[in-house]
């Protein structure tokens, strides 16, 4: 983001002192002071068009060229003390480092940034700096740090309007606390609406309908999904028009009613395909997957996958390609073709450890621990799926450790060893209660009962046996 300077050096004429009338009442001559005056100002001017200099060569992709333009106009904004002129190049250095993914870099020019802006009480530049150390911080998937930069960013009113929102949104869903996430879009959406953004308005509402849908409180998510979709057909926003609808889609397909959310989902594909959204469309198909699979219609589901997974490939979504490619990999896993299914979980886990995507990296542990598991090979299964259960705890994923721990249980179950996998049914089916989700905690209290009961009948059935 290249910057207009704010402020220009303002020279005042001082009056005469008395030392100054002596001197020249003895006939000295003290031209120094318009002197100094003019040079500082002719040093201001060549630092400016320097800085303006290396704006051109910035976007020109000349990154280098910048760099050393703006390190020029730094040196000399120095020199004449104009310390907004300082923070703003220390902020055009972060940028082409950050540019560069020079990331240490970028974030040591982007504080100097801040400590000056905090100095001077200039909060709009404030907001802006700590914006941008968000960005670097998600950028290397730190994403709770950056969550310390982009909160207190979007404090100062009117910054949300100069903010890419998906960077701040992809930040707070990446650290899965959606209790946070709520108070965030909240915050965001006030502030939309108190300066008139409707799109972004509608964006927010969006967001707090994927929040609530993650907390199982899927009314609300079809409510606030749906204040969007209105919002959006209102001021002819096409693209926060399929958002709302897939969302609203996700929610019915959360509640079993997917022939409803597969309407919705195509809704989505067609406004995403009219508009050339291709990631929209890609999400789209993904969806249309999902509830095909849930509807056990698994090759309909593989063929939505598989257009998802091209477009991924076409737009360089390494992430999206993840996601498609352990998609893949579960329904062949439904259909039994557990070899088809490994084949392409390996596949999404190599490609997430290149990226550092530890979701993706999680999810496709959890997929080949359960391929492994049908084949038997229960040792390898269950060392896949700690793995993956290590990384939920480690990004706080509760959910995904519910499930998680109760797939190890059943595992273990098949080994024979009861008194494990009920340990394991009993943590599941705790977290389950403690984070809220119904959904889950009928899954785990059913299947811990089922391997009650399992275990007391075999109990039985041995010391019968025994005594005979």
């Amino acid at each position: 983001m290249m910057l207009k300077k704010a402020l220009q050096i303002l020279l005042i004429a001082l009056p005469v002192t008395f030392a100054e009338l002596c001197l020249l009442d003895f006939g000295v001559r003290l031209p120094r002071v318009e002197v100094v005056a003019q040079t500082v100002d002719e040093r201001k001017l060549e630092a400016d068009r320097l800085s303006e200099e290396g704006k051109k060569q910035f976007s020109n992709s000349q990154f280098e060229e910048a760099l050393q333009l703006w390190q020029q106009a730094l040196v000399i904004y120095r020199e004449i003390g104009y310390r907004q002129g300082e923070a703003n190049s220390l902020f055009n250095l972060g940028i082409a480092y950050r540019s560069l993914a020079e990331h240490e870099q970028a974030i040591d020019f982007f504080e100097q940034s801040l400590a000056i802006s905090r100095e001077i009480g200039d909060h709009r530049w404030e907001a802006l700096y700590l914006y941008n150390l968000g960005i670097v911080y998600s950028s290397v998937a730190e994403y709770e740090r950056a969550i310390d930069f982009f909160k207190p960013s979007l404090e100062y009113e009117g910054a949300i309007g100069s903010f890419k929102l998906s960077e701040i949104v992809t930040a707070y869903d990446s650290v899965v606390e959606y209790e946070g996430d709520i108070d965030f879009y909240e915050q965001s959406l006030a502030i939309a609406r108190k300066i008139g953004d409707r799109q972004r308005e509608a964006c927010f509402l969006t967001n707090l309908g994927v929040a609530y849908r993650d907390l199982a409180e899927y009314e609300q998510a079809i409510d606030f999904n749906r204040q969007s979709l209105a919002i959006s057909r209102e001021i002819g926003y096409r693209q926060g028009e399929a958002g709302s609808l897939n969302g609203l889609g996700d929610a019915y397909s959360n509640l079993a009613e997917y022939e409803q959310a597969i309407d919705f989902y195509e809704q989505s594909l067609a406004i995403s395909r009219e508009i050339g959204d291709r990631r929209g469309e890609a999400m789209s198909l993904g969806s249309l997957g999902d509830a095909y699979s849930n509807l056990a219609e698994y090759e309909q589901a593989i063929d939505f996958y598989e257009q998802s997974l091209a477009i991924f490939r076409e737009i360089n979504n390494r992430q999206g390609e993840t996601v498609s490619l352990n998609n893949i990999g579960s329904t062949y896993n439904s259909l039994a073709e557990y070899e088809l299914a490994i084949d392409f979980n390996k596949q999404s886990l190599t490609l997430a450890r290149q990226i550092g995507d530890l979701r993706g990296e999680a999810f496709s542990l959890f997929s080949l621990g359960n391929a492994y598991s049908n084949l038997a090979e229960y040792e390898l299964a269950i060392d896949l799926i700690q793995q993956s259960l290590a990384i939920f705890r480690e990004i706080g994923d509760r959910r995904a450790e519910t499930c998680s721990l109760c797939d190890l249980g059943t595992v273990y179950s098949s080994l024979v060893e009861y008194e494990g996998a009920i340990d394991l049914y009993k943590q599941s089916l705790a977290l389950a209660r403690e984070i809220g989700d119904p959904d889950l905690e009928a899954l785990s209290l059913a299947i811990s009962l089922k391997q009650n009961l399992t275990s007391t009948i075999l109990s039985k059935s041995t010391r019968q046996y025994a005594a005979k």
